[in-house]
């Protein structure tokens, strides 16, 4: 079936290609032209109030700016600050003599709604989820990501797992808007243990008082059966400090 556009409706789409293209010329020819802002709109907000992002964005119907100009790049680099976005772009929607309408257009990050840990023990679960903060309706960041890593591979370093690994992926929740599932595999390694420690330049002491000074670092013993740990020899040089 074949489809007649009306007049009007031709017309408005001619009106709104010279308006952008106007306005298009404007921002490439009058670098840095005053106006008076008449109005703000934020669009593209799922969970966050409109009001609010305006409010933290400090602009005001009725003060002075200039477009573009510092101040429209303070707004971009404050709200990119915050971690919360994916996209931040500032268009014209109109321009009234010396009044500018603007449009703020945002997308927000995905929201965490699930998170499946590989690798640990299913007790360990719940503990590891407080201690990384990822919890449910928690914005995916590349702070949040990041954070975990570091907060996994360090805490099982410390426990003798020198090998740790920690990879995190997130996948697409179809049963939320903009959410995403999130899987963090930990593959801890073998545990390494020290096979022996051989002191050098103890002339003042003897090998056997100065193991004693460590009293968390023990010799692997042998004769125990089951799966061998990792093992490294660590020698222990005298050193001066002046």
């Amino acid at each position: 079936m074949t489809r007649f556009i009306s007049l009007n409706h031709l017309l408005t789409i001619l009106l709104l290609f010279v308006l952008t293209n106007a306005f298009s010329q404007d921002l490439s020819y009058e670098n840095g032209k005053s106006y008076i802002l008449g109005g703000l709109e934020v669009t593209g907000l799922e969970s966050y109030n409109e009001q609010t992002v305006k409010t933290y964005t400090g602009l005001r119907v009725g003060q002075p700016i200039t477009v573009p100009g510092e101040q429209i790049s303070e707004v971009i680099n404050k709200l990119w600050g915050l971690e919360l976005f994916t996209s931040i772009d500032f268009y014209i929607s109109n321009i009234e003599d010396n009044t500018i309408f603007l449009e703020l257009n945002i997308i927000e990050r995905p929201t965490l709604t699930d998170v499946t840990f590989n690798g640990v023990k299913p007790r360990k679960v719940d503990e590891l989820r407080n201690d990384t903060d990822l919890k449910k309706g928690k914005k995916i960041t590349e702070s949040l990501i990041s954070n975990t890593k570091n907060y996994l591979t360090n805490k099982y370093k410390k426990q003798g797992y020198l090998n740790t690994r920690v990879n995190i992926i997130t996948a697409v929740d179809t049963s939320e808007t903009n959410a995403r599932r999130m899987v963090v595999n930990v593959n801890k390694g073998d545990k390494v243990k020290i096979k022996d420690i051989i002191f050098e330049g103890n002339e003042q002491l003897s090998d056997k008082k100065l193991r004693k000074a460590l009293k968390s670092t023990k010799r692997k013993r042998f004769g125990r059966f089951g799966k061998s740990p990792s093992t490294f020899r660590m020698i222990m040089k005298k050193t001066w400090i002046c």
